[in-house]
């Protein structure tokens, strides 16, 4: 139970944390034109 709980959080931030990269190249680009 425990293990399945802290591998789906770490998952989780690993999934946010390339989201939020992938928001800033967009928008970076966005900017750009």
């Amino acid at each position: 139970m425990f293990v399945c709980e802290s591998i789906r959080v770490v998952f989780f931030q690993g999934w946010a944390s390339k989201m939020r990269l992938l928001i800033t190249k967009v928008s970076d680009l966005f900017e750009m034109t």
